[in-house]
This record gives C-alpha cells, sequence and structure tokens, in this order.
C-alpha cells in the first residue's frame, strides 16, 4: 500500500515537472519570436526614416531652392544682355569661373564651388555634386556639364599600346609650347610629342621631342640641336601621372615636370620645320606606349589646340573626313571642334580607352 502511494506520488511529480519543462520551452520559443519581430519593425522603422528623414527632407529643399534662385539669377543675366545687344547676342555665357558665375548669379556662394558652371546660357551641375545632391537636381531637371557634345564620351586618358598615333594637323612653326599629362604605361623607348622627318623617316630632326628611354630611364628634351639632347636626371615610373610644359623660342627654351623646372637653355639658332607636328610617332617603327589625360598647343599663351581623350558614342567624322564608328577611340580639339583618332596600323587595335568621366 505505501509502495504504490509512493508510485503514485513520484508519477504526479514526473508530470508536473515535464508539464514546467514544456511552459519554460514555450516561454523561449515566444522570447525569440518577440525578438524577430521587434528586429523587423526596427529594421522597417529606419527604412521610413531614411526615405523620410526630416532633416535630409529640409537640406533637400533648401538646395532646390538655392539652384532655383541661381536659375533665375542667370535667366535675368541672360535678359540683360539680350537688352544691351539689341536682341542679337553672338555667343552665350560658358564658364566655370567662380568670380565669373557670382558676376551672373549674385547669391551664388562659395559652398557651391565648383560643383556648377554655366554652359551655354544655363546652369549645369558636375561630378563634384554628391549622389543625394544629384537626386535632387535631377527632380527639377537640372542637367549634368558635359565638356564634349553628345556624340562623344569622355575618358580619363587613352592609351597607346605601342602601334596607335594622332597627327595633329598643326605645323611646328605655329607652335612653340606645349602642356601634357600623361603616364608610362612601361619604361621603354616612348616617343610622346615632336615632328619627325618624314623624308628620312629618322628622328634626328625635331623641333623638340620628349621621351623616356628604357637604357637610361630618364627623361629627355630636344629642340632641334643638331644631335645634342638634354639630359635629365628625374626618373619617370610607371603609372605616374606628370605633367609636362615646354617652351621654345631664340634664346628662350625651357622644359618643367610638375611646374619644376628642369631644363632652361638659350639656344638661338632653332628650327621650326613646317611639318606636322605627331602624338606617341617617331617613325612607322617606333612609338610609344603611353597614357594621354591632356594636352595644349599653344602660340605663346594664344591656345592653338585643346586635346580632350574620348571615344565616339555614335557613327562620326573625323578631321579626315574618314567615318568612325561607335566607340572609336581619339582626341576632341575643343578649339576647333575636331575629332582626331588613330592613324597607326588599324590591324594592331585602337586606343585603350581609361575610365569614363
Amino acid at each position: 500500500m505505501q509502495y504504490c502511494f509512493f508510485c503514485l506520488l513520484y508519477t504526479i511529480s514526473g508530470d508536473i515537472m515535464k508539464t514546467k519543462e514544456r511552459k519554460r520551452g514555450i516561454s523561449f520559443i515566444v522570447l525569440i519570436i518577440t525578438i524577430i519581430v521587434v528586429i523587423i519593425l526596427a529594421a522597417v522603422v529606419i527604412l521610413t526614416l531614411s526615405k523620410n528623414n526630416p532633416i535630409e527632407s529640409a537640406k533637400g529643399a533648401r538646395f532646390k531652392e538655392d539652384v532655383r534662385t541661381f536659375q533665375d539669377e542667370l535667366a535675368l543675366a541672360v535678359s540683360k544682355e539680350y537688352t544691351s545687344a539689341g536682341g542679337h547676342r553672338d555667343t552665350k555665357i560658358t564658364t566655370s569661373d567662380f568670380n565669373e558665375i557670382q558676376g551672373y548669379i549674385p547669391s551664388f556662394s562659395e559652398k557651391y564651388k565648383g560643383k556648377f558652371v554655366i554652359q551655354d546660357d544655363e546652369l549645369k551641375y558636375t561630378n563634384k555634386v554628391e549622389d543625394n545632391e544629384k537626386e535632387w537636381l535631377d527632380k527639377i531637371n537640372v542637367s549634368k556639364y558635359a565638356l564634349l557634345p553628345k556624340e562623344y564620351q569622355q575618358v580619363q586618358y587613352i592609351e597607346s599600346t605601342g602601334s596607335q598615333y594622332i597627327i595633329l594637323g598643326e605645323k611646328v612653326n605655329l607652335i612653340n609650347k606645349s602642356v601634357i599629362e600623361l603616364a608610362f604605361s612601361s619604361i621603354k623607348d616612348s616617343f610622346v610629342l615632336g615632328n619627325p622627318d618624314n623624308n628620312t623617316g629618322q628622328h634626328t630632326k625635331f623641333s623638340y621631342i620628349f621621351v623616356s628611354l628604357s637604357s637610361t630611364c630618364q627623361w629627355q628634351y630636344k629642340y632641334n640641336e643638331g644631335n645634342t639632347w638634354r639630359w635629365v636626371d628625374k626618373i619617370p615610373n610607371t603609372n605616374i601621372k606628370y605633367k609636362v610644359e615646354t617652351f621654345f623660342e631664340p634664346g628662350n627654351q625651357y622644359c618643367k615636370l610638375d611646374d619644376e623646372e628642369i631644363i632652361k637653355t638659350n639656344y638661338n639658332d632653332i628650327v621650326n620645320l613646317p611639318t606636322q607636328l605627331q602624338l606617341f610617332k617617331a617613325n612607322t617603327d617606333w612609338s610609344s606606349n603611353v597614357k594621354l589625360y591632356s594636352l595644349q598647343l599653344k602660340n605663346n599663351d594664344s591656345l592653338i589646340k585643346n586635346f580632350i581623350p574620348c571615344y565616339s558614342t555614335s557613327t562620326v567624322t573625323n578631321v579626315d573626313g574618314e567615318m568612325c564608328e561607335k566607340g572609336t577611340a581619339g582626341l576632341y580639339d575643343l578649339v576647333e571642334g575636331k575629332f582626331y583618332t588613330n592613324k597607326g596600323d588599324k590591324t594592331k587595335g585602337d586606343f585603350v580607352c581609361g575610365p569614363e568621366v
């Protein structure tokens, strides 16, 4: 009898413990579910606030209000110019200079410097605007500043892989200054800019030449001083962007590297050969492996050519009247509005384009 009582007691206590364990298990599951639900709700709230952030919305409203004010003031300036010119204007307003922009848009402040330019009487934004600002500008139909016509896409550089070159069209005796931004893809015999004697095919008669040689890894500069080369104790590195400026006239010649004068001479007997200036080519067998970021050719301070690396976004005509397919790489001259393309062996490929700008 006592044994049966204890058996019953043990059975009852066992059932109670199991019930408690089940309750403990259920409570733990409920807790996990509650945490998950809270996380989901928090995520929804955060997303909602990020899209409708009152602070961000206020910044956007103020930004768009400022831009509309800029547009109104610019429209007034354009209207005044039309009135002053009797309704006929030869040129439209185009400038990226901060002070000039303020002259047309009085409320244009320092915090917007570099973010906007005026192009053909219109306010345009640049790559310096932030992503959220670009979204706001798109909503009020402000377009991006385009340096080139729509048929061309600007790129950071075009790269010659050793067989591509460009005939720049200008006679060397009309050019006495060049400013070029470049980077060597490899250190080897690399002709950059000059005018070879096409009769002999040699690279000994130049108004000036700028090269890097693998045998010495030094900069060279020549301005038709016989066979005398000017050596510079500056070793060019691969894939480093350099700015090189050259100037020559009788009694005054110099070459600057990143604005540091590395060569200066007073040679008087300069022969300005009336041959066309060429980029990346000395003769048919010797070209360079180099990236070109920009090139300006000047007669003293007068800008003759201003070349921008790009590729065609549709079928276009180059400076020689040749049809170029979509995707053709080359240089677009902002001064004359002409497209210069590869004159090398087309079977060896076109210039390689860098990232889009």
